[in-house]
């Protein structure tokens, strides 16, 4: 049976105490990849995360107390309208 594909999702918070401990529940979740944290070093406001729908689904569920949070899928950017098509 094969998993779910997973996709990178951004996750950001207003407070940087509020994403440390998101990020504390992402390295603790082995399903979860962190790929990187955008942001001062000491205090990140966004993680890029890879995982799938179920998974960033249920990271809501768990964090759904948290204000200011957001969870939702990476989007590529182009410098040009229509994305340069």
């Amino acid at each position: 049976m094969s998993r779910p594909a997973s996709t990178r999702y951004l996750v950001h918070a207003a407070d940087p105490a509020t994403l440390a401990d998101v990020l504390d529940g992402i390295r603790s979740d082995p399903a979860l990849e962190l790929e990187d944290t955008i942001g001062p070093p000491h205090a990140p406001h966004t993680a890029v995360v890879r995982m799938n729908d179920a998974q960033a689904k249920a990271l809501r569920h768990r964090f759904r107390a948290a204000t200011r949070l957001s969870i939702e899928p990476d989007q590529p950017l182009s410098p040009f309208p229509g994305g340069g098509n």
